[in-house]
């Protein structure tokens, strides 16, 4: 049955471990979000921020894993855990990490 009235929808709001980035881009953040966006092809990334402490998952031996050969990831820019968490929301449990 059809409804009197079309429903109107809400704006699509970020996924958890994601908030609005620059141009247009959405930061991801977290172990298991960074992660799979860093090895999933079809995404574009563009830059990724990580803590002295996290630098460890992408360096030689890291857990992260490679993305397809022909899939070109920005290097990880180390820095300081307060220049993160300034893209992402207060109180967002990054893990030393994010990615645009």
């Amino acid at each position: 049955a059809k409804h009197p009235h079309p429903r109107s929808r809400a704006p699509r709001q970020p996924a958890p471990g994601a908030t609005a980035g620059e141009q247009g881009g959405q930061w991801l953040y977290g172990t298991h979000a960074v992660r799979a966006a860093w090895l999933n092809p079809r995404r574009a990334c563009r830059r990724l921020i990580v803590s002295e402490q996290a630098a460890g998952h992408f360096g030689p031996g890291g857990d992260f894993g490679t993305p397809q050969a022909s899939v070109h990831r920005p290097g990880p820019e180390i820095t300081e855990r307060p220049q993160i968490e300034r893209h992402l929301p207060p109180g967002s449990v990054h893990q030393g990490m994010a990615l645009l």
